[in-house]
Parts: structure tokens; C-alpha cells; sequence
């Protein structure tokens, strides 16, 4: 499984659509930085999903399959009488399809041992949410 970083780069680096790149940067919010997993606790729902991308339930739908179809996610249905009664949830995993390129990391993603930053250190907590200075803009 690749960790949360790998399946977002590799995302944006993908010719995937507008609409499945944006749900499934979205799934990956809920996935563990280190292993990818998302736990079942926070698997989210379609309304979730939904809320969470701004997309109509019919597109989250359509780009899960497709998303599930071309190796991005797979999922995993309880069914039908459990999500019913028991409100049992889909399960996600991210996945990396095969043949797919994951370019190297920029050095800067939350939760990267400093170790293996590339071109620089990894954020420091007390920088999050801290505005930072930028070039004047001149006309």
C-alpha cells in the first residue's frame, strides 16, 4: 500500500479527470500519512463525500467506478441489509496502479521523517497556519 504522500503525487501526476482527481485527493484526506490505510472509523460516506468535494452523488459515484475500474482505489461493500440497517460503511483503500509514475517528493509533506526530505526540511508544526512572507507584487 503506498503511503498517503506516494498516492498523491502519483494522483497529480495522473492524467485521471478534474472531478476523480479532485475525490480522490479527497479519499487520501482520510488515509494514514505513513501506511495509506484508512481506517474504519473514518471510512467516509457518499454524503460525506459529497459534502466534502461539492460534487452531485451521481458524479461521486461515477468517478469512484472509475477510479475503482482504472486501480486508484478499490472498495470494499457491506451489503446491501447492513448498510441499511446497521449504516455499515464502504471501505477504501488508495492504491498506486501499476505503471503509474510517482514523482519524487519536493521535500516539503507533513508527517516526512527529515531524513528523506529531498530539497529541504519537512514542515515544522508551529509554521502550520502561519502566513508567509511573499514576493511584492509590482505592476
Amino acid at each position: 500500500m503506498p503511503s498517503r504522500f506516494e498516492y498523491e503525487r502519483a494522483v497529480r501526476s495522473s492524467d485521471l479527470p478534474s472531478l476523480s482527481r479532485l475525490l480522490a485527493l479527497t479519499v487520501a484526506t482520510w488515509a494514514d500519512v505513513k501506511t495509506g490505510a484508512i481506517p474504519d472509523r473514518l471510512t467516509p460516506s457518499l454524503t460525506t463525500l459529497e459534502a466534502a468535494t461539492g460534487m452531485a452523488r451521481a458524479s461521486v459515484r461515477t468517478h469512484l467506478n472509475k477510479l475503482e475500474s482504472e486501480g486508484w482505489l478499490k472498495r470494499d461493500r457491506p451489503p446491501v441489509a447492513a448498510a441499511r440497517s446497521e449504516k455499515a460503511r464502504t471501505k477504501y483503500t488508495i492504491k498506486v496502479p501499476r505503471g503509474a509514475a510517482v514523482p519524487d517528493s519536493d521535500g516539503i509533506e507533513l508527517g516526512q521523517d527529515v531524513a528523506n526530505a529531498r530539497a529541504g526540511a519537512a514542515l515544522d508544526a508551529q509554521e502550520l497556519g502561519q502566513e508567509l512572507p511573499q514576493a511584492a507584487f509590482v505592476e
